[in-house]
């Protein structure tokens, strides 16, 4: 009995090992997955930042095209 007590004790090793891993695995994909929302996050904060002042200037020109057709009928 003894050969299969060792037997037990180190697959019951096995066992917990193998769990830990997965544990350790599962919490390093979770923290890869937080790690690459907060990255994309930032990243579209960037691209809202860098794109309000072309869209301010987009609005400005727009403005500036109405006032000319404006003026421009009140010519004719």
């Amino acid at each position: 009995m003894p050969a299969l007590t060792e037997w037990l004790r180190l697959m019951l090793g096995e066992i917990a090992r193998k769990r830990d891993e997965l544990e350790r695995a599962r919490a390093e994909e979770q923290q890869r997955e937080l790690e690459n929302a907060t990255e994309d996050r930032d990243a579209a904060q960037t691209r809202n930042d860098q794109s309000t002042p072309q869209r301010e200037l987009a609005q400005q020109e727009e403005a500036a095209g109405a006032e000319q057709a404006l003026a421009a009928r009140a010519q004719r």
